[in-house]
């Protein structure tokens, strides 16, 4: 198992599929990693070296915006949303759907979760 961060990867799969498993990265994004640092991405985790995976993660930091940073900027845009009163920050505080799903017959747990 590696850790790469804070999210164990199994080293058993390949390089493209266990970095998604990051939050913030998909499958798009990492074969985007794997061809800008020359890796190639139907290699399996167990192996590449250390070296590599350094330069992922520098290369992520750089690039992404991953994990923490993610999650906290999301979380002040619907902050912002709310404090604004746009239509999108008024069904946040209401907690219900956002962008325009049928809430008559649909929702319904989305509804009912509001309720408790």
């Amino acid at each position: 198992m590696i850790k790469l961060f804070n999210n164990i990867l199994n080293k058993e799969k390949k390089i493209v599929y266990e970095l998604t498993k990051i939050y913030g990265i998909n499958k798009f994004q990492s074969l985007e990693i794997c061809k800008n640092l020359n890796i190639n991405p139907k290699l399996k985790l167990k192996q590449l070296n250390i070296n590599i995976f350094h330069k992922i993660s520098n290369y992520m930091e750089k690039n992404f915006e991953i994990e923490k940073n993610l999650k906290w900027t999301i979380k002040t845009q619907i902050e912002e949303k709310k404090k604004l009163r746009s239509y999108k920050g008024l069904r946040h505080s209401l907690k219900l759907p956002l962008n325009g799903q049928r809430t008559h017959s649909n929702a319904k747990t989305f509804k009912r979760v509001k309720s408790l």
